[in-house]
C-alpha cells in the first residue's frame, strides 16, 4: 500500500538501495509532506513514525520512538520516550535528548533560563544513538511505500562547545515546549484494548502505581476506576509506605495476549 501522491517531485537521495517491503499504512489519507514541512504518521499497526520532508526535497521517516536514559526522574516512566516535533526550531525531541531533522542526535536539551531557542543543547548525549527510521521506495506516480526498519547505531561523538555541567547527568522528560508537534493517535484506552494483538495505539492517559497493586494504565491526570485494565511492561516500584503515583501524559501501547504493554510515553500539558 502507498501513501497519497503529493504535488512535489520527490527526491530519494540517500534512500537505501533494492524494494523493501512495503507496509501498509493504516490511514489512506496520509500524504509526503511539502517541502520543509512534518508530518505525524502511522503505520499499519499504529507504530508512530515521522515524515520530515526537508528543504531540499529529500525525504526521511523516522520512528516515534527512541529509547529511555534512566534516573530517579524516570522512575515510573516507560523504557522508550516518544519522539516529538518541534517546529520553531525543526527539531526532534525525545524525554531530555534532542535531535536534528534527520534523526542525528544532538545532545542533552534544557529548557532551564532560555528564551526562543528553547531548548538549547546544555552539554552532549554520550553514547546515544540517532534515531532508527524506515526504508521507503518511491512509485512512479510520486507516491511512496514504507519498508523495512532500518535501526541506528551509536552516533559519533562530536566536538561541539556545550555549557559545561559538573553535575552528573539525571535523565528527565522535558515538559511540552511552545509549539510542540505530538506523535499521531488520540485512541481511547478502552478501544486499544479491543484492537487486534500485536498493534499500536497512541493514547492519553496516566500509568498509576501504588504498593498496593499491579501498575493500572488510568485516564488523564491519574483518574482512575475500578475498571482501569493493568498493564505489562512497567516495573512495579516498591517502597516501605503506602503510597501512590500517576505518571499523565501521551503513551504508546501495544495490544498483547494478556493485556496492554506501555511502550513509551512523553508528558502532556494538561495536567501540569
Amino acid at each position: 500500500m502507498v501513501l497519497a501522491a503529493c504535488s512535489h517531485p520527490l527526491e530519494l537521495r540517500g534512500s537505501p538501495p533494492g524494494e523493501p517491503e512495503p507496509l501498509h499504512v493504516r490511514d489512506s489519507a496520509l500524504v509526503v509532506p511539502p517541502p520543509g514541512e512534518t508530518r505525524a504518521a502511522a503505520l499499519d499497526d499504529g507504530f508512530p513514525v515521522w515524515l520530515v520532508r526537508h528543504a531540499d526535497g529529500t525525504l526521511s521517516v523516522i520512528s516515534g520512538v527512541a529509547p529511555r536514559e534512566r534516573s530517579g526522574a524516570t522512575l515510573f516512566a516507560a523504557g522508550g520516550a516518544l519522539v516529538r516535533w518541534l517546529p520553531a526550531s525543526r527539531r526532534l525531541l525525545a524525554g531530555d535528548v534532542a535531535y536534528d531533522e534527520t534523526g542525528h542526535v544532538l545532545g542533552v536539551a534544557s529548557d532551564d533560563d532560555c528564551f526562543d531557542a528553547c531548548p538549547r543543547i546544555a552539554e552532549p548525549a554520550d553514547g546515544a544513538h540517532d534515531l532508527d527510521a524506515f526504508a521507503f521506495t518511491a512509485g512512479s506516480d510520486g507516491a511512496i511505500a514504507i519498508g523495512a526498519p532500518l535501526p541506528a547505531g551509536t552516533a559519533p561523538t562530536v566536538s561541539t562547545w556545550v555549557e559545561w555541567d559538573h553535575e552528573p547527568h539525571q535523565a528527565r522528560d522535558l515538559p511540552p515546549q511552545r509549539g510542540e508537534v505530538a506523535p499521531d493517535g488520540n485512541a481511547a484506552i478502552d478501544d486499544a484494548r479491543a484492537w487486534p494483538i500485536g498493534s499500536y495505539a497512541v493514547v492519553a492517559g496516566s500509568i498509576v502505581q501504588s504498593t498496593s497493586e499491579p501498575p493500572r494504565l488510568c485516564g488523564p491526570c491519574g483518574a482512575c476506576t475500578t475498571e482501569a485494565p493493568h498493564v505489562l511492561g512497567v516495573p512495579t516500584v516498591t517502597v516501605s509506605a503506602p503510597i501512590e503515583h500517576a505518571e499523565s501524559g501521551t503513551i504508546l501501547v501495544r495490544r498483547e495476549r494478556a493485556g496492554l504493554a506501555v511502550i513509551a510515553t512523553a508528558p502532556s500539558a494538561a495536567c501540569l
